[in-house]
């Protein structure tokens, strides 16, 4: 029975990273923090070739959770975002703040704050800071068939990967504000292999080579790494607010708004019912 309701929990969790990672403005990786997956995924990743083994299950059950959060967008959610996308995002605003107790758990309450660690914070708030200014460049790049558009494109799969690893950072929104995402979605929706193939090495290149980063990060500066992720999640809620108060239409939409703010909080806690382990060394 535990067995199974881990296996529920993990493919849901894994649902929701998967929708959030697909809408611009969200970040998939600050779910995957805040719902207690975040550290045992970069811990396989790092290093795959042993964990694949020992962790097969996780990495299926989160794997398939987030292709169908990905097929979700595709087919139906999108349309609620259009049309309702205040709400939505309060929604998964809710989903965050539900689990903020669980990220800064995450730290070693043993040993006291330190500079360093409130650096780190600092640094993760400019960081969301800097994305939230250059977020509105939305000039798309037009790229042709060669050699140069070719090894564009695998830059622009390792950017995708790192910038969906990274919490707090909307990988569409870095993409759409570099003016790429277009090209991006075009070599998806239009199966052009000649640009999909080198954006498929770009992306086992940024995650691969990235997940080792903030695994030693993590192992080494646990602390100061999650008070970054910390800095990074706080600027994400006050940018994702931010963009929803400001395309509320009356005062209905802020009480649904509200409603499903609220919501998201307890669907959060409800998912923390269900035993996630804390820990990749556990694995």
């Amino acid at each position: 029975m535990g067995d199974s309701r881990q296996s529920v929990k993990l493919l849901i969790v894994g649902t929701v990273v998967g929708i959030a990672s697909m809408v611009p403005g969200l970040s998939g990786a600050v779910l995957a923090v805040c719902l207690g997956i975040y550290e045992r995924l970069i811990a396989d990743l790092a290093d795959l070739r042993n964990k694949i083994r020992k962790d097969l299950a996780f990495l299926v059950l989160v794997g398939c959770g987030m292709i169908l959060g990905t097929f979700i967008v595709s087919f139906g959610l999108d349309y609620v975002i259009e049309n309702y996308k205040a709400i939505s995002f309060l929604f998964f605003v809710g989903l965050i703040v539900g689990q903020l107790p669980s990220l800064i758990n995450q730290t070693d309450r043993s040993k006291p704050v330190t500079n360093p660690n409130i650096l780190a914070l600092v640094v993760g708030l400019i960081v969301m800071a800097i994305i939230a200014l250059i977020s509105g460049y939305q000039n798309e790049i037009i790229f042709d068939h060669n050699i140069f558009s070719c090894i564009c494109m695998v830059a622009i799969g390792a950017i995708f990967a790192i910038s969906h690893l990274v919490p707090g950072i909307s990988g569409t929104t870095v993409l759409l504000a570099l003016g790429v995402l277009t090209a991006l979605t075009n070599a998806i929706t239009e199966l052009d292999f000649i640009f999909l193939i080198p954006i498929l090495l770009g992306l086992v290149i940024g995650v691969l080579s990235f997940a080792k980063i903030v695994h030693r990060s993590i192992t080494n500066h646990r602390n100061s790494t999650y008070f970054l992720i910390l800095g990074l999640v706080l600027g994400s809620i006050a940018i994702i607010v931010s963009d929803a108060i400001s395309i509320i239409a009356g005062w209905e939409e802020v009480v649904l708004g509200f409603v499903f703010f609220l919501l998201g909080i307890l669907v959060s806690l409800g998912l923390s019912k269900f035993s996630i382990a804390s820990s990749a060394q556990e694995y």
